[in-house]
């Protein structure tokens, strides 16, 4: 009974924390994990777009995501937009990793992430848990697909000028 007890405590502490390096702008130990963090923590979104694959695509609970009217849907320069955008509607924008799985093979591999992503909100912390997956193909990412509050999602969207998603 104390073993189950210990087993469980240690889970709700390694599932409810985040990582060590969840301060540093840039986390993960992933490349594109990295890169991704980088790109939203400081706006540096240059070596994640070398990580984009041109057919990549984004998807946000099973509804694929686009912008500027439905024209931007794929590549590099959609994850450059909705970066962009949700920097400049929210310039305190932070991201914190609390889980990262992924492959050995740096080259075909699969990312799985669990953050949180904060903002402020008419002078209030604003923070949504977010699950991602991607696929990762020739080093490049080819697939990402995330699951969250999809109203507190659409509600970001809108403060970047963009459609809601799903609707």
């Amino acid at each position: 009974m104390v073993m189950i007890a210990a087993a469980v405590g240690a889970a709700v502490k390694w599932f409810g924390s985040t990582r060590d390096d969840a301060d540093d702008d840039v986390q993960g130990d992933d490349p594109i994990v990295r890169a991704l963090f980088e790109a939203v923590n400081e706006g540096k979104i240059d070596d994640l777009k070398k990580l984009i694959d041109d057919g990549c695509t984004i998807w946000v609970n099973s509804e694929q995501v686009a912008r500027n009217d439905g024209s931007l849907d794929h590549g590099p320069d959609l994850w450059d937009d909705a970066i962009s955008d949700l920097r400049t509607a929210y310039p305190d924008v932070r991201w914190e990793l609390y889980d990262e799985l992924t492959g050995k093979d740096e080259g075909e591999h699969k990312i799985a992430i669990r953050f949180v992503s904060k903002v402020t909100i008419d002078g209030t912390q604003d923070e949504n848990e977010v699950a991602c997956f991607g696929i990762v193909e020739d080093k490049k990412l080819t697939e990402w697909h995330q699951v969250t509050d999809m109203e507190n999602y659409n509600q970001r969207r809108a403060d970047t000028g963009e459609d809601a998603v799903g609707e």
